[in-house]
């Protein structure tokens, strides 16, 4: 996740980038999976030191996160900006990503699907990156596969008839939206426009990529799980 308004000290403009002054959402749902897979490995191992030093930087930071990230207000996780000392008010995908990462309770995870649906974010074309438009790529209206698959996964992972249904939605638009877009260019993309099904994405700081691998793979692991299992 690189050039957005997450990380913009001024939500607009890159020259007020302040990426070690924000504690990501994101990023602490991914350490917290390593810490999770670390402390089964060395379970396996037999490797008992080891194991109770996962399975407490893991407990520790699900901890931190509950405390510092989740937002009762708004019934989601929020960025932590350092330089405010306040949760972020960025509406951004990565808000949503510890329903992939971490352990909840029903009513817990009901309460951020509920946000979710209700985000804006979730749109003809897929699941937008942010609210809010400054022409970097990981911001709106730019959608891209590796944040459709944490959705995705993590909706499935809820179990929910509810979770389930937009787990299968999403994934569904997301698996139209790549063969749309391939259909029209005959080329697989790095990210697409969440607005309008099949619309290729643009902004940033270099040409749109073609080719593309975490495009392909997100898309053979949704229809792999959506259509073989």
């Amino acid at each position: 996740w690189d050039y957005s308004s997450r990380w913009f000290q001024d939500r607009v403009h890159l020259e007020t980038i302040q990426t070690t002054w924000v504690v990501p959402v994101d990023l602490n749902c991914i350490l917290y999976r390593v810490e999770e897979h670390l402390e089964h490995w060395h379970e396996s191992f037999g490797n008992s030191e080891a194991f109770s030093r996962y399975r407490a930087a893991k407990d520790s930071r699900a901890a931190a996160m509950e405390a510092v990230l989740w937002s009762e207000e708004h019934q989601q996780w929020k960025d932590y900006d350092l330089w405010s000392m306040s949760q972020s008010k960025i509406i951004s995908a990565s808000n949503f990503i510890p329903l992939w990462a971490l352990p909840l309770s029903p009513n817990r995870a009901a309460a951020a699907i509920h946000a979710l649906e209700h985000s804006g974010l979730l749109l003809p074309g897929g699941v937008a990156t942010t609210l809010l438009e400054t022409k970097q790529q990981w911001d709106f209206p730019n959608a891209w596969s590796p944040i459709v698959w944490f959705l995705v996964d993590g909706l499935w992972r809820v179990e929910s008839d509810t979770s389930t249904a937009l787990g299968d939605q999403l994934a569904q638009q997301w698996i139209d939206a790549n063969l749309v877009a391939f259909q029209n260019t005959q080329q697989m993309h790095e990210k697409l426009d969440a607005t309008v099904l099949g619309k290729v994405g643009g902004g940033g700081e270099y040409v749109q990529q073609v080719g593309f691998g975490w495009t392909n793979g997100c898309i053979l692991d949704l229809i792999h799980r959506l259509h073989c299992s």
